[in-house]
This record gives C-alpha cells, sequence and structure tokens, in this order.
C-alpha cells in the first residue's frame, strides 16, 4: 500500500484540482479499496495473470469441494443476440475440470447490496444462464455440465444462522430425495458472518474461511497483523492481496484512471451509506408506527370496554336486553357474550 501511496504523491496538487480531486481523501479511499470490489475482484480471478488462474483454481476447488486440476476463464461479455437482456454480464465465469476428469461451469458474483428476494432470483438467474449457454441448436441429448452459481455476498444477511457458506440443490420436499442427475447448485457465501471468526484461534480456520476472511477484511488496517499471518501460510491468499496492489498502481498510472477509479468507488461508499441510513430510518419509522398503531388499538380496546361496562349497567337497572342491543348496535348473541351469558 506504500506505493501505491508515494504514486498518487507524485501528482501536484494541481493536478488534482484541475480534476476536482482532494488528495487526501483519493489516499484515503485507495486505502479503503476492498478485494470485493468488481473490477479488482476480476483482476484477481479472471485476468491472464498466471495468479489468477491459480487463485481461481483454489477457490472453485473450496467451493466445489473437489480437486480443481484445470480452469478456462470464459468471455463474461453480453453476447450480440443477447445484449437487450438486463443484468446479462456475469462477473467471474470459468470452466473447469476435477481431478476425475469431471466437467463444471462455475460463475462467481459478487453483491454488496439488495434484499434477500432479489439476490436469491438473481441467482437463479445466472444459474439457469450457466445451463443456456451450453445448450446447441439441434442437440436433443439433453445434456450439460454440472453449473455452479456463487453469490459472494458482502454486508447482505441472508440466512439467519451461524453458517457462512449455504449450499443449495433441487430436493423433493418431504422426503428431502436429491433430484436423480441434479447438476444445479447454487451457493451463498455470506462474508458478513466472518466477524465473530478471530472469537477462534485463525490456526483452527478452514481455508474457506481464511479465503473468506482476506476477501473480506484485507483493507481493514487493524485486521492486517491476522491477514500477514494468513498470507504467510498461504501463497494464494500473499498473491491476492499484492494483485489487488498492483491493480490500484496501474489504475494511478494516469489522473483521469484514477479520477475514474476513485469515482467507482465512493459511489460504493454513498450506496452503502444510503443502505445503512435507510435501515436505520426504517428502523426508526417501524417503531414511530408501531406506537401509533399501539395507540389506535388501545383506543379501541377501551372503547370497547367501556361500552361493555354500559351494557352490563343498563341490564342491571332493569332494561330489557332487546332494547340494549337497539341503542348499542350489538345483537342480542353478541350481548349475552359479554354479560357471559
Amino acid at each position: 500500500m506504500q506505493k501505491v501511496i508515494n504514486k498518487i504523491n507524485e501528482y501536484s496538487q494541481e493536478e488534482f484540482d484541475k480534476y476536482h480531486l482532494v488528495k487526501e481523501a483519493v489516499v484515503q479511499t485507495m486505502k479503503e479499496v476492498s478485494l470485493t470490489n468488481n473490477d479488482v475482484f476480476r483482476k484477481l480471478f479472471s485476468s491472464k495473470d498466471v495468479r489468477s488462474k491459480q487463485n481461481i483454481k483454489y477457490l472453485t476447488s473450496l467451493i466445489l469441494e473437489k480437486e480443481v486440476v484445470d480452469v478456462i476463464v470464459n468471455n463474461c461479455e453480453p453476447e450480440k443476440d443477447q445484449i437487450l437482456y438486463k443484468g446479462i454480464r456475469m462477473d467471474v465465469t470459468v470452466s473447469c475440470i476435477d481431478s476425475h476428469g469431471y466437467p463444471y461451469n462455475v460463475n462467481l458474483e459478487i453483491q454488496k447490496y439488495g434484499s434477500i428476494d432479489s439476490i436469491s432470483l438473481r441467482a437463479q438467474l445466472y444459474e439457469s444462464r450457466l445451463v443456456t449457454n451450453q445448450v446447441q441448436v439441434g442437440n436433443h441429448k439433453y445434456e450439460f455440465n454440472e453449473v455452479y452459481q456463487v453469490m459472494i455476498l458482502d454486508r447482505v444477511m441472508f440466512i439467519k444462522d451461524d453458517m457462512f457458506v449455504h449450499r443449495f440443490r433441487h430436493r423433493e420436499d418431504t422426503t428431502n430425495y436429491l433430484l436423480p442427475e441434479n447438476r444445479m447448485n447454487i451457493v451463498i457465501v455470506e462474508l458478513e458472518k466472518l466477524k465473530n471468526l478471530e472469537m477462534n484461534t485463525y490456526e483452527s480456520w478452514d481455508e474457506m474461511e481464511q479465503v473468506g476472511y482476506v476477501l473480506k477484511y484485507a483493507h481493514v488496517e487493524n485486521k492486517h497483523d491476522i491477514i500477514k499471518v494468513l498470507e504467510k501460510k498461504n501463497e494464494v491468499l500473499k498473491n491476492m492481496i499484492n494483485m489487488k496492489n498492483e491493480f490500484i498502481l496501474e489504475n494511478i498510472g494516469s489522473m483521469s484512471m484514477l479520477k475514474n477509479f476513485v469515482e467507482e468507488c465512493d459511489k460504493e461508499k454513498r450506496v452503502k451509506w444510503a443502505e445503512e441510513y435507510g435501515r436505520n430510518e426504517g428502523r426508526e419509522e417501524g417503531i414511530k408506527e408501531g406506537i401509533k398503531e399501539g395507540i389506535k388499538e388501545g383506543i379501541k380496546e377501551g372503547i370497547k370496554e367501556g361500552k361493555n361496562e354500559i351494557i352490563s349497567k343498563m341490564l342491571s337497572n332493569g332494561m330489557k336486553i332487546e332494547d340494549v342491543a337497539l341503542c348499542t348496535g350489538y345483537s342480542i348473541n353478541e350481548i349475552n357474550k359479554i354479560v357471559g351469558l
């Protein structure tokens, strides 16, 4: 990171002024760039860098829970005849082969925002794309490689439990019987749940937890001591952090590139702030609405209790039940229930 700061300091203040940037703010933004930044993530796992292939092979092995021996990164850009489809571009899509020669198609998506419903729908959309991309005209054999749609969630909570990796497959509701020849899988990785990981010593963390921790916290200053230990233990984790810093250096090679990168990072921060603000406002509004509803219900209940007391007094004073019904608007059956008859 010091190399990044030194590179930024090579620019004069006049150059920053020209692009409406504040040097101190730019330095801070660069420090806060995480591995889950979309552009950084693609650099780590789908670039032409030899280390990128090593990274994605390692990550897919952990996700598939199989030894992946070969990986080919696929083009994630929209095809010409699909260009009007919404959100068609995928983050990192690969074809891989395990140690038994079995093929898989895997797509990894970084998701920082969105509701549980939207994430679920998006996962299913991308999962279906992984299948349809393999379909060829005139092929009626109904054969396709097994697919894994992986949603890596940063800040979004999907399921309220302690597990940070969830695996979904097609099963029968009652018996939990797995669909024969099931080849469609959705994997949800919740990085937010790793905040309690430090309650255990890092020696006890499994490899998936280590990768998740680095993805989540590599940019957080007070986590650097743990990150350094993990880097020494695992070459892939070291590659990931080095490649992020290299990527940032590439983006500050010119002031215009730096401005674009800073604006993208700032946009991400604004969305995060808006989400937090929305959640807090929602909570406060919910409390206010709850109080309002409570008052309304209290008034209704008070009126009801008052009416019941009046009805009891009317009857105890010798008034006929038919006349009470006429005066109060209650039916004779309702009056009988009120007085316990």
